[in-house]
């Protein structure tokens, strides 16, 4: 199981992100492409539950069963949601040791799936803190893994963050908590880029080869540029983790395969 290097650890803290470098050999991403390519084209019989968003434009998605999405549907940019609920290669990827230790260090505990994102190109995701949406049990117990499935281009539509941005105080919605209150979303980013501006950070933008590993905090700034090339895929695994630790024993099933473990729950609702 792979142990972080000081230098690993204080860049963590520093920065908010890692990068791991070719965690995956490219048969390996190869491979699970390639089944993911099954599961796609056969989705009217083997796809379940599970439910794809459909990136009509950027920040405006149709959620709908995999199985009903059409060929026109999925020329448009689409994530399909959690597949680690019913897939078992997803689950063999994103709980890989060479992975999971890794993982496991950065929260001091045992990483749990709680949900899984499988783009075929760039999210073009507005920016945002993923506490917003799936804020932790624990404070700064939840890491995200971004996993790249070929070899990535800037015209891609890359991601994008800021290092550093962690380390801004989380803002405190109405509640009084951090998860997001729709009606109150420009001020909490206005809050985000004034608090940027005054610590005087600068976006960054990631582009990898397929088997790299962008892992970032929960409380990293971060979204998706633009595409500029239409042509150009950026296939991508992000998933997103909690501390087992931290959760209810009935709220975490072990994966009999590799050990690790997953959030027990069902598909999103469509």
């Amino acid at each position: 199981m792979p142990t972080l290097t000081s230098d690993q650890l204080r860049s963590w803290d520093r920065d908010g992100f890692l990068v791991l470098r070719s965690v995956f050999s490219r048969s390996e991403v190869d491979s699970y492409l390639a089944e993911v390519d099954q599961l796609v084209q056969n989705r009217a019989h083997e796809a379940g539950e599970t439910t794809v968003d459909v990136l009509l434009q950027p920040d405006n998605s149709q959620r709908m069963l995999l199985r009903d999405a059409t060929e026109a549907d999925l020329a448009y940019p689409y994530k399909v949601n959690d597949l680690f609920i019913s897939f078992a290669p997803c689950r063999r990827l994103a709980l890989d040791p060479r992975l999971r230790g890794t993982l496991d260090t950065l929260i001091s505990g045992s990483a749990v799936i709680i949900n899984s994102l499988s783009l075929r190109m760039g999210s073009q995701q507005a920016m945002h803190c993923d506490t917003f949406y799936m804020p932790p049990p624990a404070t700064d117990k939840m890491v995200v893994a971004s996993i790249c499935l070929e070899d990535q281009v800037s015209q891609a539509g890359p991601l994008v963050y800021y290092a550093g941005s962690h380390r801004i105080p989380p803002y405190r919605f109405s509640h009084g908590e951090i998860h997001a209150v729709p009606e109150e979303m420009p001020q909490a980013l206005g809050y985000v880029h004034s608090s940027l501006d005054a610590a005087g950070l600068e976006p960054a933008s990631f582009v990898g080869n397929a088997g790299d590993v962008f892992i970032w905090h929960s409380q990293l700034f971060h979204g998706g540029m633009p595409i500029e090339d239409p042509d150009r895929t950026r296939k991508t695994l992000v998933v997103h983790y909690w501390r087992r630790e931290d959760m209810q024993p009935d709220q975490v099933l072990e994966d009999p395969e590799t050990g690790g473990f997953i959030m027990n729950r069902g598909h999103p609702p469509v």
